[in-house]
């Protein structure tokens, strides 16, 4: 009887041990999901610039930076004419909700 009971003893000891290890690893996996999170952030943040680098030849770099100037300029068109339209409103003394809201998503798109 004796003999029993102590076996049984030392495998609770044994089960015990593994469930700490486990939960170490587990730990230690949230904190590389993290890292891995992070640098998947700062890839996004940078991916227009590793676009332009992963071009091959200069030919296609300068046709990239042609289609990204034109694409600026037009974005840049567009917000000074609807501003030019926000400030004669506001001249007018047409207080509209209208131009308030399109001063809000200006400044989202230029943020953006």
């Amino acid at each position: 009887m004796r003999r029993k009971a102590r076996r049984r003893r030392r495998r609770r000891m044994r089960r015990r041990r593994r469930r700490r290890r486990m939960r170490r690893s587990r730990m230690r996996r949230k904190r590389r999901r993290r890292r891995m999170r992070r640098k998947r952030r700062r890839r996004r943040l940078n991916w227009r610039l590793e676009k332009r680098r992963r071009m091959r030849s200069r030919w296609q770099q300068r046709k990239m930076m042609r289609i990204m100037k034109r694409w600026r300029r037009k974005r840049r068109r567009r917000l000074r004419k609807r501003r030019r339209r926000i400030s004669m409103m506001r001249r007018r003394g047409e207080d509209n909700e209208e131009w308030e809201n399109e001063e809000e998503e200006e400044k989202n798109e230029e943020e953006a």
